[in-house]
């Protein structure tokens, strides 16, 4: 055989043989490591970037993730290591062939720095083909959750069906995180006619313990909530379906005080409603509340309620805030059933009934 031949069939089976190299990715967020995680493997946060209109995912070694679109495409796989904010190896199914990932989180400054190595499967041709498609479907992948953790990372969105522009409600959820009780109710404003957004403000965390919530509200920086909620109003009154000068903020617990604090620093709010507020601003910035507001509480004494409410609500009509306070009966914390026996369904209906009219009053004028 001649030398050339030789050499040009040792150099087709070398190639045949020769392993792509690993698709890698190296990307940060202004998100949090947990967050980042949150939204690769929490079903309502990959349904709220991935453009699915079917998610699952068992964020469990052995679990399986799996997203359906529109177009009968299917994207799925299962769960190899699921190290919460560390670490997650996955496999995905592309073409009946069977690769794996590693995925990596690490704290950078206040944001995430996530590195992506996807190994290759075979080689040659077929396996240069595979690389394609799988770096084609990160870089797509990960400018969709750019998207969302640049912009409102850990949060919830909804929109009424159909298109048009529609009053917008920013939603602050209590002191266990953005948990499924705040989630329902943004569903709920939806249906009503109002885009709603929930923020994150504890940056990934979220539970149903007491204790551990409390904890949350001791560790929990309140200029970093603030941001989060202003940042939320901020992409909200961006959106093309959003009527950006009917806006709105509310708040549960410690929701509540963050609305207001809101509230005292947005003159182009429409609205501002605090449901038992943990806390409030101080009283030399309530003369800064532009919006009218809804305040209620529950007391096991609605005629004669906690001195400290009277004491707010004069404070804030002392300051030329329209105003308007209810008291229901129950105990200080109510909204969620979280709170055990604290939970009171009945002042939670009143009070969201109570919230509809006033959201009504102020933001479809």
């Amino acid at each position: 055989m001649p030398i050339r031949f030789a050499v040009f069939f040792a150099l087709v089976s070398f190639a045949a043989t020769v392993c792509a190299q690993p698709v890698e990715r190296t990307v940060s967020f202004p998100a949090s490591p947990f967050q980042t995680y949150n939204a690769l493997t929490v079903e309502w946060q990959l349904r709220q970037w991935s453009g699915a209109v079917g998610v699952n995912s068992d964020a469990r070694p052995g679990g399986v993730w799996r997203l359906s679109f529109a177009d009968d495409v299917v994207e799925e796989g299962t769960y190899l290591t699921t190290e919460r904010g560390e670490k997650l190896d996955l496999t995905l199914i592309q073409g009946g062939v069977t690769s794996t990932a590693s995925l990596a989180f690490e704290a950078d400054g206040g944001g995430t720095k996530l590195t992506i190595q996807h190994e290759i499967p075979g080689a040659g041709k077929a396996a240069q083909k595979l690389r394609s498609t799988i770096s084609t479907w990160w870089d797509q992948r990960l400018q969709r959750l750019a998207d969302y953790l640049n912009n409102i990372p850990g949060g919830y969105m909804t929109t009424p069906p159909g298109g048009g522009t529609y009053p917008a409600v920013l939603v602050l959820h209590d002191r266990f995180g953005l948990d499924r009780t705040v989630r329902g109710f943004c569903d709920s404003l939806s249906a009503r006619g109002y885009v709603a957004l929930a923020v994150d403000m504890f940056r990934g965390e979220a539970t149903s313990d007491l204790t551990t919530a409390d904890r949350y509200v001791q560790l929990v920086s309140r200029e970093d909530a603030l941001e989060a909620a202003r940042k939320g109003l901020a992409y909200l009154r961006k959106r093309e379906n959003v009527d950006r000068k009917h806006t709105a903020v509310w708040g549960m617990g410690f929701g509540g005080g963050e609305a207001l604090r809101v509230g005292v620093s947005d003159a182009k709010l429409k609205g501002c409603v605090a449901w038992h507020p943990l806390d409030r601003p101080a009283d030399s910035l309530l003369s800064r509340m532009a919006a009218p507001v809804l305040l209620i509480f529950a007391d096991p004494d609605v005629a004669d309620p906690h001195p400290a409410v009277s004491s707010f609500v004069q404070s804030l009509v002392q300051a030329g805030v329209r105003v308007e306070n209810r008291v229901l009966p129950g105990s200080g914390d109510f909204s969620d059933p979280s709170y055990g026996e604290g939970y009171n369904a009945a002042a939670t209906a009143d009070s969201w009934r109570s919230t509809l009219a006033f959201l009504d009053r102020q933001l479809r004028l």
